[in-house]
């Protein structure tokens, strides 16, 4: 699938270099060329940089933009404070039952799962420990004793947050060069032995997203399309910058006497 990622990036850089060509009126070069003539030699130089820039930039941009809508308007899946319990689990004995909503352990309010988690496996909490949760728009409360390795019992469901629009524009314009960082990180792990290959491409990401979609209640199969759009050119985006090395404007070769042919 790393071939979409190649092909969009590719149309993405071509779109972007045209346009500005366009737009910026830049001279005496073709937008898709190499040979340059001196009236693109004499354009300043903000300008040509900007030409320059354009192109690459592009895919760059979509991909950002793909991934500031993923984790903003379609929302981001993640551990929630709903849960399932395990049957003759700590919590199930106490009272709790499955997609039970977690309000507060040990008297202190929980925004999220990791705060529950930490809370439950407190060492405050060996003894046992209070845990409200709201149930049929409710609150209840039970007292939880904890097993000898000190689980309860309880697992988080996945739930679709939506990542504020600050946050979200921050990691967004970030994204496609921490993908590269991951792949290269990982690559160096997997070439030096430190950890084991999982084969999990483009598809393998999107189908296990879409199946935490599924638990989250989300789109699966316009998230599944969207993804293998987004992890592919998240990958592939360089490639325009070295797309833009190899069209690098060079001043066009004058053969003298090239126009004195046929003369007297």
């Amino acid at each position: 699938m790393i071939l979409i990622g190649l092909a969009v990036s590719f149309i993405l850089y071509l779109a972007g270099r045209t346009a500005f060509h366009r737009l910026l009126r830049i001279e005496g070069v073709r937008p898709l060329g190499r040979r340059a003539g001196s009236g693109y030699f004499e354009q300043p130089l903000p300008r040509r940089l900007a030409w320059r820039v354009a192109g690459p930039l592009a895919p760059y941009l979509v991909c950002a933009a793909l991934f500031f809508v993923q984790i903003h308007l379609m929302g981001e899946a993640a551990p929630g404070t709903r849960i399932d319990v395990r049957a003759d689990g700590p919590a199930a004995r106490a009272g709790l039952r499955a997609g039970d909503r977690l309000v507060a352990v040990g008297g202190r309010r929980v925004g999220g799962w990791d705060q529950a988690r930490a809370a439950l496996g407190a060492p405050e909490a060996a003894d046992g420990v209070s845990v409200v949760v709201e149930r049929d728009s409710h609150e209840l409360t039970f007292q939880v004793v904890p097993d000898q390795q000190r689980r309860v019992g309880v697992t988080a469901r996945t739930e679709r947050s939506s990542v504020p629009l600050g946050p979200a524009l921050a990691r967004a314009m970030v994204f496609p060069m921490t993908s590269i960082a991951t792949l290269v990180s990982s690559s160096v792990d997997l070439g030096t032995g430190r950890t084991q290959a999982e084969l999990m491409g483009p598809v393998a990401i999107a189908r296990s997203t879409a199946r935490d979609d599924a638990s989250a209640n989300g789109g699966v199969v316009p998230r599944f399309i969207f993804l293998l759009l987004l992890y592919p050119l998240s990958l592939a985006w360089p490639v325009a910058w070295l797309a833009e090395l190899a069209l690098t404007p060079r001043r066009s070769r004058v053969v003298p006497g090239a126009g004195l042919a046929g003369g007297a």
